[in-house]
């Protein structure tokens, strides 16, 4: 029979035999991922999103004509400005966002709610983000999120698979192989959490600056009385700043107050 340090021995020697690979997994897991997301990043998350083409005549009649001067007026200001899609999520809320390299959704909720430069202005600052590289490091945080994930989840089957592999040993070891998985899988989830809290963290903690700067990229293509207009119906909309600590830090966008007083300095210096 085998004392406690030979079964020890036989588990640090069987893990260390199954993980020797893992690390070059990984890496392959996220570049693979990474790969994909710069290819067909926009792609997958329009369709995860459910966000749609400008389809309808009245859509195309409003739609067209003004982002076609945005993207005109965009090319004026910033030459190096990529090619940029318009799409449409439909639903109620009041929203527009950058998705990669070259897409923005807007949902109907904006459309009804902005006049028409309000609306431009509103997608001059997504515009922004897509110029400033913002909106493709939100891809990427959420594609390498998603490998974290994925690769706690097959660790996880791996370990399973190996308790239940190692069982009728684990009885003469009176349970430590399984507690030994017990403590792995317990890890792996406290490395996914912390993981994914503070890769947001710092994201949103950027998104906030990445904020103001689509805002005054907003007002460098001569929107800014616009996007404060908008703004300011956005602030009204906004039922309460108020939130949990967690929350506020957790929050992607900064006040919509802020937002004004800093479009507001750049134009009084007009």
């Amino acid at each position: 029979m085998r004392c406690a340090g030979d079964i020890s021995n036989y588990i640090t020697l069987e893990w260390n035999e199954h993980i020797k690979n893992w690390p070059l997994f990984v890496t392959l897991l996220y570049l693979a991922s990474i790969a994909i997301a710069t290819l067909f990043g926009d792609i997958i998350l329009r369709t995860v999103e459910g966000a749609r083409p400008i389809e309808t005549e009245e859509e195309k009649e409003y739609l067209i004509p003004l982002f076609e001067d945005l993207c005109q007026d965009t090319k004026e200001a910033f030459p190096e400005m990529s090619k940029t899609r318009l799409y449409i999520f439909d639903n109620s809320t009041v929203n527009a966002h950058a998705i990669g390299k070259r897409s923005i959704v807007v949902t109907q909720g904006a459309i009804r709610t902005f006049s028409r430069d309000e609306l431009k202005a509103i997608l001059a600052h997504e515009m922004g983000h897509i110029y400033y590289g913002n909106a493709m490091a939100k891809l990427l945080n959420i594609v390498g999120n998603g490998a974290v994930s994925l690769f706690v989840l097959i660790a996880k089957l791996i370990i399973r698979v190996l308790d239940a592999l190692h069982a009728p040993l684990d009885q003469k070891a009176g349970g430590l192989i399984s507690a030994f998985f017990d403590f792995l899988k317990w890890l792996l989830c406290l490395m996914q959490v912390s993981f994914l809290f503070l890769g947001n963290l710092i994201l949103t903690g950027n998104s906030r600056s990445a904020e103001y700067k689509a805002d005054k990229f907003a007002y460098m293509m001569g929107y800014g009385l616009e996007l404060k207009e908008a703004l300011y119906i956005l602030q009204r909309m906004a039922v309460t700043d108020q939130l949990p600590l967690v929350e506020r830090m957790q929050a992607s966008h900064p006040r919509v107050s802020r937002r004004i007083m800093k479009i507001e300095q750049l134009l009084a210096k007009e």
